[in-house]
């Protein structure tokens, strides 16, 4: 058997040294012939790659890659201040929220949800004790009736002043300062101060008895600095839907900016 085998073997290793050598010459020296078992074993020794239906080439090629990388954070959504502007003054945010995004689920006894006794609120099945709930990067905590580390949004700033809300269906993310994140996360933005000074005034009524005024002042930059501040007030007098009853609440809110670094 040995006998046999080891003229294979050397003759195989001829014919490989031979293709080396052709790829050696000078480009103007013709080629000496090849035989079929020089043929066969060319891919051996040839460098670069073969695309299907594409002749074999000793010359490198080389494939570039570009791409961006993008980071989701999940089902995200924004209401703006020009997207509330366009429901009734003092219309509850969340409210706002279910009626302008999917998945989201809100129901009261009174016009503005006020009553915290009896407000639902669900996103995907996750209720207020559940989501992560900030204003201005101060978490809120648990928003429902009688709880011991909570605040629901209507109680800790006036509708009108709220300039942007950001909810996540998903899990909130790490950045939301809140341990209750767990089915998502709305985040409060307020109104900054305006650059000029000024003033709004609005009256609303409506049926069940309902009355609600809001004034706001606005300073206007005072120095070159930038120190501006707004002053704010609400009154609510409104029955309940369902039930009887009557939901009266009085607000007010201040807000200074002082740029720093000027």
């Amino acid at each position: 058997m040995r006998i046999v085998l080891l003229p294979c073997l050397v003759a195989t290793s001829i014919s490989m040294l031979a293709v080396s050598a052709s790829y050696a010459w000078a480009d103007n020296s013709p080629s000496p012939p090849r035989t079929n078992k020089q043929a066969k074993s060319r891919p051996l020794h040839a460098q670069g790659t073969r695309k299907a239906g594409s002749a074999i080439t000793s010359q490198d090629e080389a494939v570039a890659v570009v791409g961006t990388r993008e980071t989701s954070h999940g089902m995200e959504q924004s209401v703006t201040r020009a997207t509330m502007d366009k429901f009734v003054a003092g219309t509850s945010p969340l409210q706002i929220l279910s009626a302008t995004t999917p998945g989201v689920n809100f129901a009261s006894d009174d016009p503005f949800g006020l009553d915290t006794w009896a407000n639902t609120f669900y996103i995907r099945g996750y209720s207020q004790s559940q989501l992560g709930i900030t204003l201005d990067g101060i978490p809120l905590g648990d928003a429902q009736f009688i709880n011991s580390n909570g605040l629901d949004i209507n109680q800790a700033i006036i509708q009108n002043n709220i300039g942007r809300v950001d909810m996540s269906q998903g899990g909130g993310a790490l950045d939301v300062m809140s341990v209750t994140n767990l089915g998502g996360a709305l985040q409060y933005y307020s109104l900054d101060p305006r650059d000029k000074a000024g003033g709004d005034i609005s009256q609303t009524f409506g049926s069940n008895q309902t009355y609600r005024t809001y004034v706001s002042a606005q300073s206007g930059k005072l120095n070159p600095s930038g120190t501006k501040f707004y002053a704010s007030y609400a009154r609510t007098d409104a029955g309940k839907w369902k039930g009887a009853g009557d939901q009266f609440e009085q607000q007010a809110n201040f807000k200074i900016v002082q740029p720093l670094g000027r």
